[in-house]
């Protein structure tokens, strides 16, 4: 009889964990980043040339007067070319920039070279 009331009690905890499993609700799909928009699939780089009116090296900002008048660029991750860092250019510098336009409207410099 303990035998039979053992392999009952085994029978019905298999069970009920078996049901346990299958009524938990199903995993949700994990969220798909959305398409990103349009003017956001292609980065075009564009370029700049004039004089440095000035750098500011702790700012991280460069101001550069070509023909379309002055313009201000970021300097946060820019490669340089004719120069180790932005503490070696010097006001009056002959440079060509490339740069994106961010949706800020912020420019922000990807190089800065140095032209003569």
């Amino acid at each position: 009889m303990k035998r039979m009331l053992t392999a009952v009690s085994a029978v019905l905890i298999g069970f009920g964990s078996i049901t346990a499993t299958f009524a938990q609700a199903p995993a949700e799909k994990p969220a798909t980043p959305e398409k990103p928009a349009k003017h956001l699939e292609k980065i075009k780089s564009m370029t700049h040339s004039g004089k440095v009116v000035s750098i500011d090296a702790v700012a991280h900002t460069i101001v550069v007067e070509g023909e379309k008048g002055e313009w201000t660029f970021s300097l946060s991750d820019t490669k340089w070319k004719g120069y180790r860092s932005a503490n070696e250019v010097k006001t009056g510098d002959k440079v060509t920039i490339r740069y994106i336009k961010k949706l800020d409207g912020k420019m922000m410099a990807t190089s800065v070279e140095k032209t003569l």
